[in-house]
């Protein structure tokens, strides 16, 4: 960097983890807003993609939301149910003159767009998370796992262009700038990729039902789940072309574009020889018989609820017919209401 920058990280999951490690080795000073600061050490264990582990230094960690009012950017990684509740205990001690980084972006900026008290603040956010990452030992170690070639950025102002730059020197990405912030609820990412894989693995499972290993969520892929993931993108896409603040190839890039893979077969190892997604479990709790879904993880409270349904709602209210993104809503929600303490 070639001015020293604090930057104050909001959340305490994977990607604030990872956020958090990758800055302060680019010798950032990194404060981190957390519900849990007593957990977290002074400086964190990092294993980066490239080979390099380093243990790096924090400045400051807290739960006092002043703690944001010394930083030129801020930026908010949290998941989709608690970001409203945070801006909105950030709010007051954030300035117009920083640069409030939403990684990833939310559906709710949509609503903000509208909201008075946020129109004279500096709102960017990435399409979807800087890094695949790890948490080995929360507020102590974490495992960077890999980045993105490129990534996409919605700026609430066109004034902000000048912020990419620096934006892409913190995650070492280009950006492409998004047209609008629909992209962040018309999103083919998780709400399609993650149920597309459990309503597959888990389509069998009731009350009784053990598996003998916890499933490699990638490494294991299915071709069923391929076939699924392709055509609930076909539906998601059909959807983008009602919406005039989504252009097909630069604000969602087809699945099979994206992956390079023109069909199910060739999308299925794709995914299964990505290296960045190498060791990855599904979400399992070991019991004495064997293994059950984890239904408090967040692939099944927060992917659906917050990413699949809201993309569903739209679709209704345009006429349009998404059978396989319902499906995994309705299977979801039978699953949670069934199964989940």
């Amino acid at each position: 960097m070639q001015r020293k920058l604090t930057v104050t990280i909001c959340g305490g999951g994977n990607m604030a983890h990872a956020q958090a490690a990758y800055l302060a080795r680019k010798n950032v000073t990194v404060n981190v807003y957390t519900r849990h600061p007593e957990s977290w050490a002074t400086h964190i264990q990092a294993a980066f993609f490239d080979g390099d582990s380093k243990t790096v230094p924090l400045n400051k960690i807290s739960s006092d939301a002043t703690m944001v009012e010394e930083s030129e950017i801020v930026i908010i990684s949290l998941p989709r149910f608690a970001i409203e509740e945070v801006s909105t205990q950030l709010l007051p001690h954030l300035t117009d003159q920083q640069l409030i980084v939403y990684a990833p972006g939310t559906p709710w900026l949509r609503t903000i767009q509208d909201d008075v008290r946020w129109s004279s603040k500096r709102l960017c956010a990435l399409y979807k998370v800087p890094f695949i990452s790890r948490t080995e030992k929360y507020g102590h170690a974490v495992s960077v796992l890999g980045s993105r070639n490129v990534n996409r950025v919605w700026l609430s102002s066109s004034s902000l262009r000048g912020s990419i730059p620096l934006l892409e020197e913190l995650f070492d990405t280009p950006l492409v700038e998004l047209s609008s912030v629909w992209p962040f609820v018309l999103t083919n990412s998780n709400p399609l990729l993650h149920p597309s894989r459990l309503v597959v693995m888990f389509k069998d499972y009731q009350h009784g039902v053990f598996y003998d290993h916890n499933y490699l969520f990638y490494e294991e892929w299915t071709q069923e789940s391929s076939e699924l993931y392709m055509a609930a993108d076909k539906e998601l896409l059909a959807l983008c072309e009602h919406c005039p603040g989504m252009v097909i190839g630069k604000d969602i890039v087809p699945v099979s574009e994206y992956y390079e893979s023109p069909d199910a077969e060739a999308l299925t190892r794709k995914i299964r020889s990505i290296t960045a997604f190498k060791g990855i479990r599904s979400p399992m709790i070991q019991q004495h018989s064997g293994w059950i879904p984890d239904f408090s993880s967040r692939y099944f409270t927060e992917d659906v609820e917050w990413g699949t349904e809201p993309i569903c709602t739209y679709a209704r209210k345009l006429g349009i017919e998404t059978p396989v993104l319902n499906h995994f809503v309705t299977w979801t929600r039978d699953k949670l209401n069934r199964y989940s303490t």
